[in-house]
């Protein structure tokens, strides 16, 4: 069995047969997009028998899993999980791709086909439920001894009810707008505020939509009462927040600002000490990173390929140790960085890597948003764990693909992106 860490953010593929042999193409992927962290895996023969098995959705089918190896921290957004959901599916053509935490039968970003792999997941959820018997009646105190043949029984209802016409039933009874048709795939996103993830919209939902059809069949197979004129929506809203902390008193300063003014005390302190300067660093795999003036000061351009999270929060600090020397902006620069909200452009692999309206974004969305005087055409949206963005839709001439700029200052042109991209 696959020591997948509970609690980790899990991705769990149905794809077509052949996906497996494909785990190490697959790991190559996921290390470009992610900077490592996450691992492939194909079925060997245990999955099945995990605390999330798939018969009978699964028939055939391949089945991929992909986890990080670090569980999910305290308030952490499920973004970047949901984005990689998506991605995955398109690249595998994967009939469904669910994304969740281990451990919990519960998806927050659901990326399908069509709607009947959606219908079957939602089965799914009623079948390997102990406290749901055969009839759609809670069970009190199930019995392990009984759990296997109660299983058998409902496997008979879930057969009757996995049909196309059911799927199409199912997808009436969906608030319209809740699924969101991304090129291949449609999109079912249970994400709560700011991205986070709560099993409960899940369970909820396939709850509402399953135990109605489920107590009609066993009753006699009577039509189950449509939820598409309901007043309330089968997907819950999300829970109160809990009230936010007084804040710190203030002390005058923007955050960055505040660490533009530490990093100097930390440089004069060192310099005080008679510190050593820092030691060169490694030169770096992939394309350099690079500094340009803009009409609103300096911006930090991060490749594809060096994009990291993790290093934009150093460097936001005022620490440049991971550059090389050739990297490394000099003092005024980066002083101006920092108290000018440090700035930065990236480019994305995907448009879906991006987020708006809490949904993963497709190039399609560009189409809607109005074109600047060159033609370009942006629009704001969210990069998960760092800020909002504008995001730059740039189709070279001659090139294979078009390509997506994202620019944490909303207020750069179009124009002044691409430059910082050298495009």
């Amino acid at each position: 069995m696959a020591q997948v860490p509970r609690g980790a953010p899990f991705i769990d593929l149905l794809a077509p047969a052949g996906t497996a042999a494909q785990v190490t193409e697959l790991q190559t992927r996921l290390d470009l997009v992610t900077g490592g962290g996450w691992r492939v895996i194909a079925d060997d023969g245990t999955f099945e028998t995990s605390s999330v098995p798939s018969q009978p959705l699964r028939g055939k089918l391949d089945r991929v899993w992909l986890y990080r190896t670090t569980p999910m921290a305290q308030g952490e957004d499920f973004q970047d999980a949901g984005s990689l959901a998506l991605e995955l599916a398109l690249m595998s053509q994967a009939k469904v791709a669910a994304a969740g935490v281990y451990g919990l039968y519960a998806w927050g970003l659901v990326a399908f086909e069509d709607l009947r792999w959606l219908h079957g997941l939602l089965l799914l959820d009623w079948l390997y439920n102990p406290r749901l018997d055969e009839l759609g009646e809670v069970v009190e105190a199930p019995e392990p001894e009984t759990a296997a043949a109660t299983v058998e029984k409902k496997l008979a209802v879930f057969q009757a009810l996995w049909t196309p016409e059911n799927a199409v039933e199912l997808g009436k009874m969906i608030p319209p707008g809740a699924v969101q048709q991304v090129e291949s795939h449609q999109v079912l996103s249970l994400l709560g505020p700011g991205g986070s993830f709560d099993p409960r919209y899940w369970q909820s939902l396939a709850m509402q939509l399953v135990l109605p059809a489920v107590r009609a069949h066993v009753a006699g197979g009577a039509p189950a009462p449509s939820m598409s004129g309901a007043p309330a929506s089968p997907v819950p809203l999300a829970p109160p927040a809990a009230p936010a902390p007084p804040p710190p008193p203030s002390d005058g300063l923007t955050p960055l600002a505040r660490a533009a003014k530490e990093a100097r005390e930390r440089a004069a302190l060192a310099a005080e000490q008679g510190a050593a300067e820092p030691e060169e660093a490694e030169a770096p795999e992939g394309t350099p990173i690079s500094w340009s003036q803009t009409s609103r000061g300096p911006v930090l351009f991060l490749p594809e390929d060096r994009y990291d999270p993790s290093l934009l929060r150093r460097l936001r600090s005022g620490s440049t140790n991971d550059l090389v020397r050739s990297e490394r902006p000099d003092g005024s620069t980066l002083d101006g960085w920092m108290e000018s909200g440090a700035p930065f452009v990236t480019e994305v692999p995907f448009a879906s890597r991006l987020f708006l309206n809490d949904k993963p974004l497709h190039k399609s969305a560009f189409g809607d948003s109005p074109a600047d005087a060159a033609g370009a055409r942006t629009l704001v949206a969210h990069l998960p764990r760092v800020s909002r963005v504008r995001a730059v839709l740039v189709a070279p001439e001659g090139a294979p693909r078009a390509r997506v700029l994202a620019s944490s200052d909303v207020e750069l042109s179009a124009d002044e992106i691409r430059g910082v991209a050298g495009i």
